[in-house]
């Protein structure tokens, strides 16, 4: 148990600095769509706060294993439980950056209609859902972010084990399976039904999640250490 606190004050630290850059320059551009829809009253603006917290946590959990990795391990901890616990990170991530977002939709919603103002600030689950609330906002970010900081942290341990060319052959393989007609008539139903079926769909991204989290922990088992 206190080495799993340890990683996760760690990672907090180490992401900390760059979570509040984030959500400062965030919240700026915010403030700033408000203030240019005062005088630009007939442009309506329109912003999805969930994607730039998307490629915040796509970068996070790929830098994971480049920051954090070999320093740990080093420190006497084994490859396997650095991995469980920057999933369990993750997890504490996810919830936060879309409860964030959740409550961000919230306040400016308010100010909007108390000012009239031109402007639409949503989540994605707004976008994508035909019913949606603050609760299912975050259910759908949740699940959505972990699915990134965990496929991006696969990414990175194969990088870290393989270097550049494994990388390269991996995103080839993705991209190849993509467009091979057996797999592609499998997923396209399947990411239909995140607009078709609902909030309760998202569920799938859970078991995707535990499933690249499983094959980090393969690819990192045997990583020399740099």
């Amino acid at each position: 148990m206190y080495h799993s606190l340890t990683q996760l004050r760690l990672q907090t630290y180490d992401t900390g600095r760059s979570f509040l850059i984030f959500w400062s320059i965030l919240f700026g551009f915010i403030v700033l769509s408000f203030a240019l829809s005062l005088f630009l009253t007939e442009t309506n603006i329109i912003f999805y706060v969930s994607f730039p917290s998307y490629i915040f946590v796509t970068i996070t959990g790929f830098l994971m294993v480049k920051q954090d990795f070999a320093f740990l391990v080093h420190m006497g901890k084994s490859r396997t439980h650095f991995t469980y616990v920057a999933f369990a990170f993750f997890v504490i991530l996810a919830i936060v950056m879309s409860f964030i977002n959740a409550m961000v939709h919230v306040i400016t919603h308010f100010i909007i209609n108390q000012f009239a103002l031109t402007i639409t600030i949503d989540t994605f689950a707004i976008l994508l859902l035909s019913q949606s609330n603050f609760l299912t906002s975050i259910w759908v970010d949740a699940r959505i972010m972990l699915t990134l900081l965990t496929v991006s942290f696969f990414v990175a341990s194969i990088s870290y084990r393989f270097g550049r060319v494994g990388t390269y052959l991996f995103c080839a393989l993705v991209l190849l399976l993509l467009i091979f007609p057996p797999v592609r008539d499998v997923l396209h139903p399947f990411f239909l039904g995140f607009s078709e079926k609902g909030a309760s769909h998202f569920s799938w991204l859970l078991l995707l999640s535990v499933f690249f989290t499983s094959l980090s922990v393969v690819t990192l088992r045997k990583s020399s250490l740099s």
